[in-house]
């Protein structure tokens, strides 16, 4: 058994909203697998300072989990912005349950990278297309900083 303390946080709009997708989310994690909600503190809504149209939420939540497994398919799935192990202070894994958590975890990066190469491949789509209508696109950016020194180093 694991004990851990898990911190998750949800941000969107309407303050509503947010207060019943972090109920959703909870409820949702408690049904996960070798998983189970032993306490959480759930603060409420807040709107951000750089826009008051967002507001974000976070709970602190105190989980009993089966295995090491449970703990990384909460991390998976939940990503929360903290995870601490409170128990036990030291954990015996064995080479199956390490060979998963490697694997799981090189499946989701060649996920990522997946979506990474597609995306690189339509902006390439798209800026020929601008370049084809006649809009010269910038991107990437120019980086102002050189750009400056370029400039500075004429005059």
């Amino acid at each position: 058994m694991i004990e851990a303390m898990i911190v998750i946080e949800i941000m969107g709009k309407p303050q509503e909203y947010v207060k019943e997708m972090m109920e959703m989310l909870l409820e949702k994690m408690n049904s996960e697998p070798g998983t189970k909600i032993k306490s959480k503190e759930v603060f409420e809504p807040k709107p951000l300072k750089e826009n008051p149209d967002l507001y974000t939420a976070f709970a602190e939540i105190t989980l009993e989990l089966d295995n090491v497994i449970a703990l990384m398919n909460i991390a998976f799935n939940y990503t929360p912005s903290h995870i601490e192990i409170i128990k036990p202070e030291n954990i015996a894994i064995n080479n199956n349950d390490i060979n998963s958590l490697f694997n799981e975890l090189i499946m989701r990066l060649h996920g990522y990278d997946e979506i990474a190469r597609g995306l690189g491949i339509g902006v390439g789509i798209l800026q020929n297309q601008l370049i084809k209508a006649g809009i010269r696109p910038d991107f990437p950016p120019e980086n102002k900083a050189s750009s400056n020194k370029d400039e500075n180093k004429k005059n």
